[in-house]
């Protein structure tokens, strides 16, 4: 084969990998970004998530604080009626 041709060859086909190599980079470059923009909606689902659970939490807690007072109060009635 000539010489000229073989080194035609070569370069466009080395040509097109590098092309290839760009476009696959580009690709991945923009897949990281998604990637990224997802996790950030999932740690701020989770967030919000968790604050609402708090809320919950912090919710029955003082109902049953409340409860538990006037529990005791209905019982220390109790016992100064019979006193």
């Amino acid at each position: 084969m000539n010489t000229v041709i073989s080194t035609t060859l070569i370069s466009v086909l080395g040509a097109g990998l590098i092309g290839m190599l760009f476009h696959y980079l580009r690709d991945l470059s923009t897949r990281f970004a998604s990637l990224e923009q997802a996790v950030n909606n999932l740690d701020t689902k989770v967030t919000g998530a968790i604050k609402d659970l708090e809320s919950n939490v912090t919710g029955a807690i003082k109902d049953l604080e409340t409860n538990v007072t006037v529990e005791l109060k209905a019982v220390e009635t109790q016992f100064e009626g019979h006193g």
